[in-house]
């Protein structure tokens, strides 16, 4: 396990719960993979499929919305494992400020000239047609825009998804979630000091990630950000480090070879500029097939892992849509998982 610092002598790390010391000894042996079903994503149905196929593949941690009906999906997909298989983390992720990773589509009937154009560009079929007027299913949006990006009237439009105050600090107590991840766009350092007044009572327990893209904030303000942040951290969870997840091309949904590219960099970027202060780094944003190899370069060796998104339930989704959360649907999971888990295999390392 990592060192735990700033951590008093007294504190007592059997405290830890399991599915947090697997995360940290992954993310120590950097082989790290998060599921992120989605900041905005509430289907509850294919959440908990989902869920269930990269548990048994042997993902670390599921990234669900901070909605009720999601945690319990996605916590009776894991009660429905096998007892060998060893349980991941269960995160929510929340939004500090207007992240894109928290809205959801709106549609104007009015302006819909039912092109059609639309619902191709959807990742997760939330947009139909009945031949009369587009229906979007909300619970399937996860807020990517790409509906809205080729829109020709601009019928389509983003509203930030948010959850209400007390029922937010219910699910965050909930015993059953392990961690939060905190998102944040601007990274302005003034905002942390009435979030954790807030909620820092709810997180005494919990692992805290960070997400954030150092392209769209000043250097000056993402360092003020982080050791602000971090402060908070350590009197909150004195026992627990703070995780940075460091997103290059938010929800970009592409296969290309370049796609993750941008979160590389940006993690070195943080990497160095920093000085190694904060040891855990992951990526998101872009991660697909081709992020595991990129990974195997010495200048990317410090990343502790990731968390994909798009592409990984994009590999599953058929199989999910067709009822199956078995024998396919696990290959295909299981292919994605090891190969960052097997990153050094071939190296000797």
């Amino acid at each position: 396990m990592p060192e735990l610092k700033n951590a008093p002598a007294s504190v007592n790390v059997y405290r830890i719960k399991p599915s947090q010391q697997r995360v940290l000894r992954a993310l120590e042996k950097r082989e790290f993979f998060k599921l992120i079903i989605g900041g905005s994503f509430t289907d509850a149905k294919k959440a908990h499929g989902l869920a269930k196929v990269y548990a048994s593949a042997g993902a670390h941690c599921i990234d669900i919305a901070p909605d009720e009906t999601v945690l319990d999906a996605v916590d009776q997909a894991l009660q429905e494992l096998p007892p060998e298989i060893p349980l991941p983390m269960m995160m929510i992720s929340l939004p500090l400020d207007a992240d894109p990773h928290f809205r959801k589509i709106d549609l104007s009937q009015e302006q819909c000239i039912l092109c059609d154009a639309c619902i191709p560009a959807c990742p997760t079929d939330a947009i139909a047609t009945d031949l009369t007027q587009l229906l979007i299913t909300q619970p399937l949006c996860y807020g990517c825009g790409r509906c809205v990006d080729i829109c020709p009237t601009e019928a389509l439009s983003l509203t930030p998804f948010h959850q209400d105050q007390e029922k937010l600090e219910k699910l965050l107590s909930d015993p059953r979630v392990d961690a939060v991840e905190l998102h944040t766009r601007y990274a302005d350092p003034y905002m942390l000091a009435g979030f954790f007044s807030r909620l820092g009572s709810v997180l005494k327990d919990k692992l805290v990630f960070v997400c954030f893209r150092p392209s769209e904030s000043p250097v000056d303000r993402w360092q003020a950000f982080l050791a602000r942040l971090q402060s908070f951290v350590c009197e909150t969870t004195p026992f627990l480090p703070l995780v940075l997840q460091i997103d290059g091309k938010p929800m970009s949904g592409s296969e290309d070879l370049q796609a993750s590219v941008p979160s590389l960099i940006a993690a070195q970027e943080v990497y160095q500029t920093t000085n190694n202060v904060y040891p855990l780094i992951t990526i998101s944003g872009g991660i697909n097939a081709f992020t595991a190899e990129h990974l195997k370069n010495p200048e990317y060796q410090f990343i502790s892992g990731v968390g994909m998104g798009t592409m990984a339930r994009k590999a599953v989704w058929p199989y999910i849509e067709s009822g199956d959360t078995c024998d396919q649907a696990f290959g295909a999971a299981r292919q994605i998982v090891q190969a960052f888990q097997n990153r050094f295999v071939c190296q000797g390392l």
